[in-house]
């Protein structure tokens, strides 16, 4: 059980790190890079979210409707969810 709390603060505090690193990184970048630049870097950032949506075809959320209608093979749905998700989304 230590394992799991020990994994789940390294976890937490990756999150939290992200997060912190999300927040500071453009502040910093506005500052290193031209007007130019910086449009350049945020027209991606927005183009590159947009297609993480769509390249994630809500995986995780189709198994609230293939686990009611499929409940002898409820394992193989989770674990080929969870593999599509890992392969289009690493995490």
């Amino acid at each position: 059980m230590a394992g799991i709390g020990k994994q789940a603060a390294v976890l937490t505090a990756a999150r939290f790190a992200n997060y912190g690193l999300v927040l500071i990184g453009p502040i910093i970048l506005v500052r290193i890079l031209s007007v130019e630049q910086f449009g350049q870097y945020r027209q991606f950032v927005v183009y590159a979210s947009f297609l993480q949506l769509f390249a994630a075809f809500s995986f995780a959320e189709s198994l609230l409707y293939f686990v009611p209608s499929y409940a002898k093979s409820v394992w193989r749905i989770a674990n080929q969810t969870n593999l599509l998700s890992s392969m289009v989304l690493p995490r």
